[in-house]
């Protein structure tokens, strides 16, 4: 397949064609008496921006009375004159608006067999909804309490990863054996 790029070396035999030592590139003036460059890397011509080509692209934009010259000052900030309703009850305050409420997302268990693991809660408790992984490792996001060595305290947090599923762990399984049967 024919490169449909023009050779640099062909512009050299054209009278119109001017070679730019300072830029490196060929130039030629078209028609329109604007001057355009070719650019290599695009294999493209392209306008090359001069007085003359800026005023008469500003002149297409340009609106009726209005100086494009005069620089337009800011604004200067006013501060607004403190106003006092004498006629309202001091004792009513400004209404702080409520806190946006964190969904609550865990649930703390307590009373687990000290050899529970985090495979077996999570078997249990992803009945009641999916249970949040960790971003980082990937496991589910259970904690089981231990203590200053290292055993298992008999308690531990499990988040799920939708608030709804709160509850109905609660509903659940509150009150129920981990495994059932065994004591």
């Amino acid at each position: 397949m024919a490169s449909t790029k023009p050779k640099t070396a062909d512009f050299a035999s054209d009278p119109k064609m001017k070679f730019n030592e300072q830029t490196g590139k060929w130039s030629y003036v078209g028609e329109d008496d604007v001057s355009y460059e070719y650019d290599e890397a695009m294999g493209a011509w392209f306008p090359m921006y001069d007085e003359k080509l800026m005023q008469a692209q500003a002149s297409v934009y340009a609106v009726d009375g209005v100086d494009e010259n005069v620089t337009i000052k800011p604004k200067e900030k006013k501060k607004r004159a403190a106003t006092y309703d004498t006629t309202a009850d001091p004792d009513v305050k400004k209404q702080k608006k409520e806190p946006v409420k964190k969904p609550v997302t865990s649930v703390y268990v307590t009373g687990i067999p000290f050899d529970t693991t985090v495979e077996e809660l999570k078997t249990v408790f992803s009945k009641c909804g999916v249970i949040m992984e960790d971003l980082e490792t990937g496991e589910p996001k259970i904690k089981i309490y231990r203590d200053d060595r290292g055993n298992i305290k008999g308690d531990a947090l499990v988040s799920y990863f939708k608030e709804e599923s709160v509850p109905l762990a609660i509903d659940l399984l509150d009150e129920s054996e981990l495994r059932p049967g065994v004591n």
